[in-house]
């Protein structure tokens, strides 16, 4: 990285402009420039078609020029005479008859000096040969700038496009450390069949990604705080800090080198020179890490799957590019006002008259609104209103920044259209996503969504099932969907869940659908000696085999758990519980919801020869896909040692879900599930709902649930997996609350630490 980041500044700042054949006609025109020749005429007026200014430039440039250099210059005086003075030039040919040896000797030479001691000319001149290299001088290094800030802002897109290059590339690592532990899996598991015991050994690309994943990918930067706020921040990891330091060291260094300030030059004095260049360079800079801003915030992000990072990472970065990019807009306005300040305050308030100036500081404003909503409590605090004020404020900016470079006839514009495009594309494949799930077309009948809404109060939990229109659809593992509740005042607002679990029903609803709307009844728990509780099956709607869904047809009823927020809030899931409150029954309540996606990767669990299924409350929805599949499958290539453990407030939401979603799973020897209550114990979760109608599937054992109250000790159950898995590979999955996810952190590291490899942590914890 450290390498990347030197080669690419060495790069752009051993970047010169050759010498450019438009600096000499350009640099006589800045010179002879410095004379008045007719204070009556207009600026654009004298300087394309005045007779005593364009005979002293056509002198000097017959004197200084050559042929090819007078035709270049011509044409770059000549665009500036259409773009902004919106005329023409008058050309070099009908000068030239006149500009004879004799008449060019005749005229008075001038140097810079005679322009403060007089200004106003009523004759043809031409500036001395000094005078001809300052102003070439003052016009070349000024341009060079310019050329200079364009690199410096394409060095932007290098810099990211070299950080996903080794995200992508790191990935691959990854994808060979797991693909060869796969085929080291499978060889031993085909000599243990013959009784020969072999033992394992760490390949070279397998020892690199464990060091990888215990000294930058896994540690946070401060003590052990990454998904949990420390003093209202979120924490980094190393190699996140690492790319973020870079940046913001490279995005300093880049605006503080590669200056040229002399004298005397034609424009500015050497401060006003000092103020214009970094002016010119920080809104370069800015502007040009706005598509990289804009793209690494978009949930349909192509290097979300490249990469294979999390969308908190992608979101980490567009936080500190929008904060570098807002900075580099300050330094940018606090210069050009210096410089018009110099100029005196009535030249400073007649800015404020003009378009691009109040636009321009409109959008200063607008970011700088933008960077003080976003800080982590108010997301969390008042996520809707920092939405709607994030996608405000960013319209507004990108309005007042399109008038505020107006006046450059679109030389800024490359960098504000992409932002549309980019916003544009998301919104659209958004649309397309929600297209796919809601409508379905057979026949000539249009299929849209159906869902319903239950809320357990005993276990605080709400039950959504949703009924896609699509038949085209095929769930998998770890995926989430955004909701939305279209006919809402608030239709625009959507939350992300994960999909629990999900049947296929048929397209036209017939009463047995309609019966798998009512909630299944709970049983009543029997103890056992060991303290572990089995419940018995239901005979409720029984889930679909994964390894079956392929074969099944119709359409996809998907199941959402979600722990309502509290009583007091406005938020989503407090909407739907006070839905569920006012209806008269217990019954499911019909609502009215969309759904967008899927989103998420689907991790290939089924590599890894043990695995650790760590969840917390809700966080359930995660891991369930996975322990059914691997409990009903009968593939070899499949975790030998499953472990599942689920950690929850709420006795009664164990039983609720564990009836629902686990009640028939047929038991393995190779899966064990436990249960910790870590809440006080109710007397009314002491008395269950039983039903007459249990039934156990004829000849199969079912899944038994070993239930213990008090939390577990995580850190003491990944070290003894690991200890026992020898070579073998090992997966902690952890879903659930941000203190959690940070603990199994601090242990896989630990364990990595120690020298253990082939052991990772999948992380699948919302974050902003």
């Amino acid at each position: 990285m450290l390498l990347l980041i030197i080669i690419l500044t060495g790069t752009l700042l051993a970047s010169t402009t050759a010498a450019n054949p438009v600096d000499c006609l350009q640099g006589i025109v800045a010179a002879t420039g410095q004379f008045i020749f007719n204070a009556t005429d207009s600026y654009y007026n004298n300087y394309c078609h005045g007779e005593l200014f364009l005979t002293s430039v056509y002198a000097a440039a017959k004197t200084f020029c050559t042929p090819e250099e007078i035709r270049a210059g011509s044409a770059s005086v000549g665009k500036t005479c259409t773009d902004y003075g919106f005329t023409t030039l008058s050309p070099f040919e009908e000068f030239e008859p006149r500009l004879t040896a004799s008449f060019i000797a005749e005229l008075p030479i001038v140097n810079f000096e005679d322009v403060a001691l007089s200004p106003m000319r009523n004759t043809s001149v031409i500036i001395s040969e000094s005078f001809y290299k300052t102003g070439v001088d003052t016009f070349a290094v000024f341009t060079e700038s310019l050329v200079i800030d364009s690199r410096y802002g394409w060095g932007v897109y290098g810099f990211w496009g070299g950080i996903l290059l080794i995200g992508m590339v790191t990935r691959f690592v990854k994808f060979l450390a797991h693909n060869q532990g796969h085929r080291s899996h499978t060889h031993h598991e085909a000599y243990a069949e013959a009784q020969i015991s072999i033992p394992g050994s760490y390949t070279i690309v397998q020892k690199l990604w464990g060091w990888l994943q215990a000294k930058l990918i896994l540690p946070s930067v401060i003590g052990t705080h990454h998904r949990h706020l420390l003093w209202g921040f979120t924490i980094p990891t190393r190699l996140q800090t690492f790319v973020v330091v870079a940046y913001w060291a490279w995005s300093i260094v880049i605006c503080a080198v590669s200056y040229s300030i002399f004298s005397p030059n034609l424009y500015y004095t050497p401060e006003i020179q000092a103020w214009r260049y970094i002016s010119d360079r920080t809104a370069v800079m800015s502007y040009a890490n706005l598509p990289v801003m804009w793209m690494f915030s978009g949930r349909n992000n192509i290097f979300l799957w490249a990469t294979g990072w999390e969308f908190s990472t992608f979101n980490l970065f567009h936080r500190h590019i929008a904060r570098i990019a807002t900075l580099q807009a300050a330094i940018h306005s606090i210069a050009w006002t210096v410089i018009e300040l110099k100029s005196g305050k009535a030249f400073y308030a007649s800015d404020w008259k003009q378009e691009y100036w109040y636009m321009g500081g409109m959008a200063m404003i607008t970011m700088g609104l933008i960077i003080g909503t976003s800080t982590v409590l108010f997301r969390r605090k008042a996520y809707e209103i920092f939405l709607i004020l994030h996608i405000c404020l960013s319209i507004i900016t990108i309005v007042g920044l399109f008038f505020h470079t107006k006046i450059l006839v679109g030389a800024y514009d490359p960098f504000l259209w992409p932002l549309v495009a980019i916003w544009c594309f998301d919104r659209f494949v958004r649309m397309i996503r929600q297209v796919y799930c809601n409508l379905h077309v057979k026949s000539g009948k249009l299929s849209t969504t159906t869902s319903t809404v239950e809320y357990i109060e005993e276990a605080n939990l709400l039950i959504l099932s949703v009924t896609l229109g699509s038949s085209s659809l095929k769930p998998k593992p770890n995926q989430h969907y955004f909701l939305y509740q279209p006919f809402k005042w608030r239709g625009w607002e959507n939350h992300p869940f994960t999909a629990a679990s999900w049947t296929y029903v048929p397209d036209e609803p017939s009463k047995s659908d309609s019966r798998q709307c009512s909630t299944p009844p709970s049983m009543h728990p029997s103890a056992k000696e060991d303290n572990s509780i089995v419940i018995a099956p239901l005979s409720g709607p029984s889930r679909t085999p994964l390894s079956n869904l392929k074969q099944e047809q119709g359409r996809v009823k998907l199941t959402f758990y979600i722990r309502p927020s509290t009583p007091s809030s406005s938020s989503f899931t407090n909407q739907l519980r006070r839905l569920c409150h006012s209806s008269a029954s217990r019954r499911p309540v019909p609502m009215r919801l969309l759904l967008e996606g899927p989103y998420g990767s689907h991790e290939s669990l089924s590599l890894f020869d043990n695995l650790l299924l760590i969840t917390g409350g809700t966080g359930i929805s995660a891991a369930l896909p996975y322990l059914k599949s691997f409990s009903k499958s009968t593939s070899n290539l499949r975790p030998t040692n499953v472990q599942f453990i689920w950690t929850t407030k709420q006795a009664l939401m164990v039983h609720e879900i564990f009836n629902r979603e686990l009640s028939t799973l047929p038991a393995s020897p190779n899966v064990r599930v436990s249960t910790f209550i870590t809440g006080k114990v109710k007397s009314s979760e002491s008395t269950i709902r039983s039903s007459d109608d249990d039934e156990k599937p004829v000849g199969q054992d079912v899944v038994s649930l070993g239930i213990a109250y008090g939390r577990p000790n995580l850190k003491a159950l990944v070290e003894n997996m690991a200890e026992e898995k020898g070579k073998g590979s090992m997966a902690v999955f952890v879903c659930g609350p941000a203190g959690m996810a940070d603990q199994m952190r601090v242990v896989v590291k630990g364990c990595l630490d120690r020298g253990v490899r082939r052991i990772e942590l999948i992380e699948e914890v919302f974050g902003w």
